[in-house]
């Protein structure tokens, strides 16, 4: 996990929706959420159809990427993705403490957390798969993935 050159990837900014979701059950429970999360999240089809994303500074060679998230209840949450290869302190995508690493690695964006407790490692790559925004997950063994299209 380097920064290298930034790659191709193409612009990412714009407007999605989650379109498909793979194996989000279990890559939830290897990051720590609770039964009764999970649960809620399946009850949600994981936000397939519901939950919509909006990025900003997206192409390639930009330094800040910025992303809005939208549950499927309307809550917005906002991530600023330094893509600098420096880490930085951050609560973790599914709480708790840790640092972030985000760089650029050819096409693919790729985002690395580390808990404090040093007990998960989370992986967050975005790529562009033909149209599609694709958001592979990973966390200590267990991988998901997540497919957005452009609304």
């Amino acid at each position: 996990f380097t920064s290298s050159s930034r790659g191709a990837m193409g612009d990412i900014s714009g407007s999605w929706i989650c379109s498909h979701a793979d194996n989000m059950e279990k890559f939830m429970e290897a990051v720590g959420m609770s039964w009764m999360m999970r649960k809620a999240a399946s009850g949600f089809g994981f936000g397939v159809g519901k939950q919509k994303a909006k990025i900003t500074g997206g192409a390639p060679g930009s330094t800040d990427v910025i992303v809005v998230n939208i549950d499927p209840t309307g809550k917005e949450t906002t991530v600023e993705l330094k893509t600098d290869g420096l880490e930085y302190p951050k609560e973790g995508p599914f709480g708790g403490q840790g640092k972030v690493k985000t760089v650029w690695e050819g096409n693919i964006l790729a985002q690395r957390f580390t808990s404090d407790a040093g007990d998960k490692v989370i992986d967050i790559r975005r790529s562009m798969e033909g149209d599609k925004l694709v958001f592979d997950l990973s966390c200590n063994g267990v991988a998901a993935r997540r497919t957005f299209t452009r609304t």
